[in-house]
């Protein structure tokens, strides 16, 4: 009997059924594919981008930047889905096959960590910013909360505060419930 494999490597026979126990499988191939589109894409490149373009000269800039994407994005993109995908391990089990290879674990770990502080605040701006638009006038400076300077920091910003830890909250949530509520989650 011949079993296709699909998309995202599982067998068509399978798909319902979480070979990895401890850890779970995708609940289908879509979810896997539209994930991976999602972190190819990626939020920074969706809104910074047009500005890079801008700042380096346009339709000049297009060629290098694709070349790189074609020489160095496309293989590692390629190369961490895959061997993520065989192995079905996190970073630091992944990582610990060599002793050399384990400072790359934690490297990665800590990219991921600061990563997702910086891309936090940036998915918290827009909650902010959705939520006055229902309002008469949007408080466009009030919502930055800019100070004097860096001798005088300021006060915190609740609005952002709130916006953040609801950022955080639906974060940890969909990675405790595991891969198959991420697939859900990224509909939203």
């Amino acid at each position: 009997m011949v079993q296709f494999t699909t998309i995202c490597g599982h067998r068509c026979g399978n798909m319902g059924q979480d070979e990895n126990k401890q850890r779970g499988n995708w609940a289908s191939s879509k979810d896997y594919f539209l994930s991976l589109a999602g972190y190819a894409v990626g939020l920074g490149n969706m809104w910074r981008f047009p500005y890079l373009c801008y700042r380096n000269g346009g339709g000049a800039f297009l060629i290098p930047y694709l070349v790189m994407v074609s020489l160095v994005g496309l293989p590692l993109f390629f190369l961490e889905s895959s061997v993520g995908q065989f192995t079905s391990s996190g970073l630091l089990t992944l990582y610990n096959v060599a002793p050399m290879f384990r400072g790359v674990g934690y490297a990665k770990m800590l990219v991921n960590l600061i990563a997702s502080g910086y891309y936090g605040m940036v998915v918290a701006y827009p909650l902010v910013f959705l939520v006055y638009s229902f309002s008469s006038t949007v408080p466009c400076f009030k919502i930055l909360g800019l100070s004097n300077g860096i001798h005088e920091p300021g006060t915190l910003v609740w609005s952002l505060v709130v916006a953040s830890a609801i950022v955080w909250g639906v974060t940890f949530l969909s990675i405790f419930k595991g891969v198959k509520v991420l697939g859900k989650v990224r509909l939203i």
